[in-house]
């Protein structure tokens, strides 16, 4: 499975709502990992995230910082020396051609804890229910906002 560079906006699913899965947009200034959230039922994803193959899998990057894990949680990745991010694995959820579910090297899925955090539900590693990314087709317009697919 194949995905050009590009941006996507990704969405939680509990069976009944599509929630956006974003950073919050109350971050504090540190350069300490910044939590990865399943949002609110109304609110709309603040920024598309950016896509980009690597050797081992994916980049997930949320506002230009690349994602990985701390305390078993998705994060993002400010402060790169001192953190490491994660290439992830992307694999089908479902025949729906649209849904993907997002895992590491050692099988551990991106998922949505059941208690609800300050922001939303938090995005980690515990087993609920499975996230998945939605590509909207209208965001993989040439809009891609200097993601080039061209080798120029």
């Amino acid at each position: 499975m194949s995905f050009p560079p590009a941006q996507y906006f990704i969405y939680g699913s509990d069976s009944f709502t599509e929630r956006p899965v974003s950073r919050s947009a109350y971050e504090d200034r540190s350069l300490w990992p910044k939590q990865i959230w399943l949002l609110p039922e109304g609110t709309r994803s603040l920024l598309p995230w950016t896509i980009v193959k690597s050797d081992a899998g994916y980049v997930f990057q949320s506002r230009g910082a690349p994602t990985g894990e701390a305390e078993g949680a998705v994060v993002a990745i400010i402060n790169q020396t001192l953190d490491p991010y994660i290439s992830w694995i992307v694999e089908p959820a479902t025949n729906d051609q649209e849904l993907f579910r997002i895992r590491t090297h050692d099988r551990k899925y991106w998922t949505v804890e059941e208690e609800i955090g300050r922001v939303g539900h938090r995005v980690g590693f515990p087993k609920y229910m499975t996230t998945y990314f939605k590509k909207k087709l209208s965001d993989l317009s040439l809009r891609c906002q200097g993601i080039s697919n061209s080798k120029d």
